[in-house]
C-alpha cells in the first residue's frame, strides 16, 4: 500500500463496517448531543475516557473540563455513559 501524501488531521469522514458495534467512544473534541457516532447509533452505551495525560499537556482550563463533566452528565440522562 502506497503511503498517504496527505495527512488527514480531522479523521475519517466515512465509516468501515464489519460488526454492530457495542459501544460508542466520546471524545473531548467531539462531545455532545450533535455527535455523530452518538446520533448514528441511539440505543448503545456510550463510553469516555479522561486522558489525564492528555489534558495535563493540553493544559486544559478548569472552565473546559466543568463543560466535559457538564456535557457527560446531560448524555448519560438519554443512554447508559461508562467513564473512565
Amino acid at each position: 500500500m502506497p503511503a498517504p501524501t496527505k495527512i488527514d488531521n480531522y479523521g475519517p469522514t466515512t465509516t468501515i463496517k464489519t460488526d454492530a458495534p457495542t459501544d460508542v467512544w466520546l471524545t473531548a473534541e467531539s462531545l455532545g448531543e450533535n455527535d455523530p457516532a452518538l446520533l448514528h447509533n441511539p440505543s448503545i452505551p456510550a463510553v469516555f475516557v479522561f486522558d489525564e495525560p492528555l489534558l495535563m499537556r493540553l493544559r486544559i482550563s478548569p472552565k473546559r473540563i466543568v463543560f466535559l463533566v457538564e456535557t457527560l452528565a446531560e448524555i448519560a440522562e438519554t443512554r447508559p455513559l461508562n467513564i473512565f
